[in-house]
């Protein structure tokens, strides 16, 4: 197949071809042709065209996660578009093409790719595989100004581009589709660098077989034909908040909680991963806002307690600002809920053994250190039935919906400023396989903000008035020895056992 004999390019196919932004990317359903425009747009990189001018000499990589899918799919889609008299050598070991002309094409899996070298391009195929920090090292990449012949690279075509399957409200979602949203609706942080060309399987419908959507509209479910026919972004396969919403979920400015409205805490201890601590509240109607958060890797117990205080010394300031009052030293926090796991003893295994069997548990160890910092941080260990805790967060998402304004039901938001909650909510998964939380993932977030969801919104909270039931919290605070008359917390241990 010559150049002269590719079949006609899509509209979409030919705006992803001619884009001058520097990050261009098609994302859309399947049989939108997407992968045959990225091999497309690399042939014409490589070589002289009325496209993109005379690139003999220029230096690239075209690659995807793994290595099998890139031999079995992307490089048989390249070789059946790339003239056979243009290629003057293939090393199938090394992965290299050389092109007559000069032109020099890396292949690579970036599961296994090595980062190096000086390149005008990226390629990258199936790109909802690929990882935010692999393809913000590519990035740092493209560094060849000029082709080997002295031919001056023009900056569009210093580029990272790709094409992919939407995957939910992923980090390649914020990067692409919601910046495209920002640019239809004037928002001023739209960054014209990350041009995103959503695509639809009708696109390309000409070029596929009579019955191969309506085919496709028999066999899959509604949701799964809106994804991956029409290219929505609203869920992916495992992904554990489905009812995550940035638009509806994530508030527009930082609120700032009522100094009266009750505050819940929750502590993940990662070690060595990282620790976490969200900060939520309950407005007067039962709102759920987590308002802030403390995220910090590779950090020692005192230096993660030496942070949080100073977060509740700037949520005083801030309360006492909007309400007009001299504020106090620190907010005042209704309920600590922690990781259960923080009740055995620091240093334990998970086989039981331990250094010392006099070692403090991990609950006393942030108390003992709290109080050394001249605050109390009376720790609970929060309920951990992970599948419901998970539900029941992803209910107080759901509620945001419009159509369940009417019912009137908690709703569950974060500000702005709670970067890693964000992230962390659009990117939670389970691994298919074994139906529970991916490895690898950074789900510390996910486990803090539950601990203390679960912890304010225990199983008995939409009873009826009628069954008078006794909450979980209610308990909690008659054993911690709040009462009604003060907010005062009595200590949470009386021995080394952990909470009592």
């Amino acid at each position: 197949m010559n150049i002269e004999d590719w079949p006609s390019w899509t509209a979409k196919q030919e705006e992803f071809i001619r884009c001058r932004a520097k990050y261009p990317f098609m994302w859309g359903g399947w049989g939108a042709a997407k992968s045959w425009a990225l091999c497309m747009r690399v042939i014409l990189m490589l070589v002289k065209s009325n496209i993109y001018g005379d690139m003999r000499g220029n230096r690239g990589i075209l690659g995807r996660w793994e290595l099998k899918s890139l031999r079995d799919t992307t490089m048989k889609d390249l070789m059946e578009l790339l003239p056979s008299a243009w290629i003057e050598g293939y090393n199938k070991q090394e992965g290299t093409l050389r092109l007559v002309g000069g032109s020099e094409l890396i292949t690579a899996s970036f599961k296994e790719f090595k980062v190096g070298g000086n390149y005008s391009f990226v390629a990258i195929d199936q790109a909802e595989e690929v990882p935010q920090e692999v393809i913000e090292k590519l990035q740092g990449r493209i560094r060849m100004s000029k082709t080997t012949k002295g031919v001056l690279i023009p900056e569009h075509l210093r580029t990272v581009y790709g094409v992919g399957n939407p995957n939910g409200r992923s980090w390649h979602y914020k990067t692409w589709e919601l910046n495209r949203l920002k640019g239809e609706r004037g928002d001023l942080d739209f960054d014209p660098r990350y041009h995103c060309i959503p695509c639809t399987t009708y696109d390309n419908a000409e070029n596929l077989p009579d019955d191969y959507i309506t085919n496709l509209e028999q066999t899959l479910t509604p949701k799964k034909f809106r994804i991956y026919i029409g290219g929505s972004w609203e869920a992916f396969e495992g992904q554990v908040y489905d009812e995550w919403n940035y638009s509806t979920c994530v508030n527009s400015t930082n609120i700032i909680p009522g100094s009266g409205w009750k505050k819940f805490i929750g502590i993940d201890h990662g070690y060595p991963a990282a620790k976490v601590a969200s900060f939520n509240a309950l407005s007067p109607n039962n709102d759920w806002i987590t308002y802030d958060e403390v995220y910090m890797e590779d950090a020692k117990t005192e230096q993660f307690i030496e942070a949080i205080k100073s977060r509740m010394i700037l949520h005083e300031r801030e309360m006492g600002e909007a309400e007009g009052y001299t504020p106090f030293e620190l907010e005042r926090i209704w309920m600590w809920c922690c990781d259960p796991s923080m009740r055995r003893r620091a240093g334990e295994q998970t086989d039981g053994s331990h250094p010392s069997a006099a070692a403090l548990t991990e609950m006393k160890m942030y108390t003992n250190e709290a109080q050394r910092q001249g605050f109390d941080m009376p720790l609970y260990p929060a309920q951990n039935d992970i599948l419901a805790g998970n539900d029941k967060v992803n209910w107080l998402f759901w509620n945001n919906a419009p159509f369940r304004a009417h019912l009137k039901l908690p709703k569950g938001s974060v500000n702005p400023r709670c970067v890693q909650h964000v992230n962390a909510n659009e990117e939670y998964h389970y691994d298919i396989r074994t139906g529970k939380p991916a490895d690898g993932q950074q789900d510390h977030t996910c486990d803090a903000h539950r601990y203390a969801a679960v912890t304010a919104f225990p199983s008995t909270f939409m009873a009826t008035a009628a069954e008078a039931p006794v909450s979980r919290e209610d308990e909690i605070i008659e054993l911690m020895g709040w009462g009604s008359g003060g907010n005062e917390p009595t200590h949470a241990f009386d021995h080394e056992s952990g909470w009592v």
